[in-house]
């Protein structure tokens, strides 16, 4: 779901409660992009959705590099999250780049999924998505 602007930013509370009432329906966040796909998705807590694991490796790496970021002493990377599709025979991508910069967490979450998560730590794109 996109915001009433038109820019793909996540929708702050009233808004989504707002198109809840009018649509009478649950939300559902996801993070997808044209060339890779439906690659995470919400379960309604702690504002992280969880990355599909089945079908993508996750890789979160230094935004200015190449470099693998390592996991940080509260568990966490934040980096630009780069991507490799599993499921996708006649378009593979393998390490794309997405360009977004997100914070990543394995821990298991409230919901019970034991998935990595990510949450959106800035909504500027790096310039260089592409792939590695």
């Amino acid at each position: 779901m996109h915001s009433d602007d038109g820019d793909a930013a996540d929708l702050d509370q009233d808004k989504h409660d707002r198109h809840a009432s009018v649509w009478s329906g649950r939300r559902s966040d996801l993070m997808l992009s044209t060339e890779i796909g439906a690659w995470a998705f919400g379960c309604g807590r702690d504002g992280y959705l969880h990355v599909n694991e089945h079908e993508f490796i996750v890789e979160v790496v230094d935004p200015a590099g190449t470099e693998l970021i390592p996991v940080g002493d509260d568990g966490t990377q934040t980096g630009e999250i780069v991507l490799t599709n599993l499921g996708r025979a006649g378009s593979p991508l393998i390490r794309y780049r997405t360009g977004q910069i997100v914070k990543l967490s394995r821990k298991p979450c409230k919901c019970g999924r034991r998935t990595a998560q990510v949450a959106v730590a800035a909504f500027e794109p790096v310039a260089h998505a592409a792939a590695m």
